[in-house]
């Protein structure tokens, strides 16, 4: 397969919780459930460890970690912003704008107290040299950070 040719990562899962909760959870209580420990921008480049990680409820929000010293990581923006129903944010992880992937989150409602959350990681082909190499890296971690932590936490947030 192509560079430009490498396919989106898709996961999806369901919790038990109304779409605008798991939209709540994962965007305002996302350092609950990221493991800051092993997937931070402090975790891959040592120094000194992240201590949170914040999405900037807004179009054009930042997203980004802050580490026990107070420095701040830049992962990305928000690209979408439609509160209750969908995300989607340029994924920089210290790369440049054009250099950047993007990961979308939409949350549907399957009852009152249930919704699918389907999660796309996509425009690999923005990473060049480096793109298959760390599309198989975040296939991984998707489904550790999504699947696992993510569905674990909207489930049981308490």
């Amino acid at each position: 397969m192509e560079r430009g040719e490498l396919a989106a990562i898709v996961k999806t899962i369901v919790v038990r919780r109304p779409a605008s909760e798991a939209f709540d959870l994962f965007v305002t209580h996302i350092s609950a459930w990221w493991p800051l420990q092993t997937h931070s921008m402090a975790a891959q480049g040592g120094g000194p460890a992240a201590t949170s990680v914040l999405i900037e409820a807004f179009v054009g929000g930042r997203v980004y970690e802050t580490r026990a010293d107070g420095g701040t990581c830049e992962w990305g923006k928000v690209l979408v912003f439609e509160p209750g129903t969908h995300l989607r944010l340029l994924w920089q992880l210290g790369r440049a704008p054009e250099a950047a992937s993007e990961v979308s989150v939409c949350f549907e409602a399957l009852s009152d107290s249930s919704c699918r959350v389907k999660l796309v990681h996509a425009h690999w082909e923005r990473l060049g040299e480096a793109a298959m190499d760390v599309r198989q890296a975040y296939q991984a971690g998707w489904e550790i950070v999504l699947g696992k932590l993510f569905a674990q936490y909207a489930d049981n947030p308490d």
